[in-house]
């Protein structure tokens, strides 16, 4: 049984109509709620105006939102709304599937609204956002040392070092603001101390400071690895520094095949890195946020930035004439995109309405340092920030209005892209109650397949992906609803966080936002921005 206390329309003179309701619940379990416009009344979900599909809330009591992502509405046009709401499971887990009409209502759009457009500039360019913006590119920006010594930590110290995945995003963020003598110290620091050490395959943390490095945190992360060889490339691309180049092209093509070489293989083992029944790449130690644990996986993240890692190795390759060897990447990318879409993608008709959406991973979390299971290898059918990793692997290459490559040409289909973002609004975000503004929330993590296991909290780098492909597919309804949540979450910041804990930041607690300034998930946002205000026509130049 469930007692409605809401349900309206807010906002509904706008071009972006926002429909929150709130309920009581006697009966524990998992809810779902769907709305559907029309331009006849009463409305219902065939062929309606726009229909949220069915989106999965696990709170009890709870409240509910839905922001229109439909195409544009018309100046003085009235609507018809209806909403639908269901229980999906029992309190003891038990499917129910039981639905029934829960409310409906009409608006009216005002004559002149505000445009779409003007509305995502207004909130990207809210006080609280820019403010954190400016202040977090000033600090990446500020951390570098003369030797180019990029910190991890700089407000709290939580992690000692320099990790390398942290500062290649610094350097797409770097690159993304211009400014390219920096990106190239820092990549120039980290690239001269492996080869000074000959090693073989890339560290995960350069130890020391930034007058010395001491030695290398060694845990093998191949995600890390792909990541700096993109960045590395995407520096050469944008400034023709030919020195680079030159200096470390065999260094960072031994590391490529570290991972990429016909038979390689993992540590003293023989376990490989390519799975050639699942043509998909090994990353024995994913780092993440899902159980706090490392993870021996196939997962679309590392897939993908080993896919865009080869696309550019394969072309330097070719302009320097080692045609043999660039035949060879080029034939594994192939493969690997294949794996990707047979084995890293699904579809059912609950969770993804029928669509074909990016999988998490294929793989076992394990023991830090413990030991590592490789297979079988079971699809996690979950969703989290590892699912639009994607985003992060091509995005420096497609993203920026005079960008030189295509979602073709960087192997990344909008289509599944899309319906992935879909499932995510749908199934992995929560409802962010504050007072100033109120919306769904993508967290960190869920399980899925059985609603279990919500982290009602948001990581850094993850939102910045999401916002950046909201820009990119010019969805200027989501990117507006997105920055008006930034500047309620992040109250009294100046600094982009590690991540934002809603149970933490409702009860304005401190501490909420973890390594405040977090040098990977800051150089993440502050890249989205750049990319995000250039392709707005709003200020993004640090002055």
């Amino acid at each position: 049984m469930v007692k409605l206390i809401f349900i309206g329309a807010v906002r509904a003179a706008t071009l972006l109509p926002v429909f929150q309701w709130s309920t009581q619940v006697d009966l524990s379990g998992v809810w779902a709620y769907r709305i559907c416009l029309s331009e006849s009344s009463p409305a219902t979900c065939e062929a309606p105006t726009w229909d949220s599909g069915w989106v999965w809330q696990e709170n009890e009591p709870f409240t509910g939102t839905a922001h229109y992502a439909g195409n544009n509405l018309q100046p003085g046009a009235s609507y018809s709304w209806a909403v639908w709401e269901m229980q999906l499971r029992s309190a003891s887990g038990e499917l129910v599937n039981k639905s029934w009409a829960a409310g409906a209502g009409q608006f009216t759009v005002a004559a002149s609204p505000t445009s779409l457009l003007d509305e995502a500039r207004a909130a990207v360019n809210l006080t609280n956002v820019t403010s954190i913006y400016l202040g977090t590119a000033k600090s990446i920006t500020g951390r570098i040392a003369p030797s180019g010594w990029m910190p991890t930590s700089v407000a709290s110290q939580t992690y000692g070092g320099m990790f390398v995945r942290d500062s290649t995003a610094g350097v797409f963020a770097l690159l993304e603001l211009e400014e390219n003598a920096l990106a190239g110290r820092v990549l120039r620091f980290m690239l001269s101390a492996m080869q000074a050490a000959n090693l073989t395959s890339v560290p995960h943390v350069l130890l020391g400071g930034p007058d010395n490095v001491t030695g290398f945190d060694m845990v093998d992360q191949p995600d890390g690895a792909y990541s700096l060889i993109i960045s590395w490339a995407e520096y050469i691309t944008r400034t023709g520094d030919t020195a680079m180049l030159a200096d470390f092209y065999p260094l960072v093509s031994r590391f490529l095949d570290r991972y990429c070489a016909d038979g390689a293989t993992y540590a003293n083992t023989t376990i490989p890195y390519f799975n050639a029944t699942l043509q998909l790449l090994w990353n024995p130690n994913l780092e993440h946020s899902r159980a706090g644990h490392y993870w021996s996986c196939y997962d679309v993240l590392t897939n993908q930035f080993a896919v865009e890692a080869l696309r550019r190795m394969a072309a330097f390759a070719t302009a320097r004439g080692d045609v043999t060897t660039a035949a060879r990447w080029q034939a594994l990318r192939r493969r690997v995109l294949a794996g990707i879409a047979q084995a890293l993608s699904y579809s059912s008709a609950n969770e993804t309405l029928g669509q074909t959406v990016y999988a998490e991973l294929r793989g076992h979390w394990h023991e830090w340092g413990g030991a590592i299971i490789v297979d079988p290898a079971p699809l996690l059918w979950g969703i989290s920030w590892v699912n639009i990793g994607p985003v992060a692997a091509v995005g420096p290459a497609i993203m920026r209005p005079d960008a030189p490559e295509s979602l073709e040409s960087v192997g990344l289909s909008a289509t599944i892209m899309d319906a992935t973002f879909d499932a995510y609004r749908r199934l992995a975000s929560f409802f962010w109650e504050a007072d100033a503004y109120s919306t769904q929330a993508p967290q960190t993590h869920i399980n899925a397949s059985t609603l279990t296991d919500p982290a009602r909290v948001v990581i850094g780098k993850g939102w910045a992906w999401f916002i950046s492909w909201l820009a990119f597919r010019d969805d200027l309804a989501g990117l507006a609803d997105a920055h008006r949540w930034l500047a309620a979450a992040a109250f009294n910041n100046t600094l982009y966080g590690e991540s934002y804990v809603y149970d933490c930041i409702r009860l304005h607690q401190t501490g909420c936002w973890g390594d405040i300034g977090n040098a990977e998930q800051s150089s993440w946002f502050v890249w989205a921005q750049v990319v995000i205000r250039k392709r707005l026509g709003l200020p993004w130049r640090l002055g």
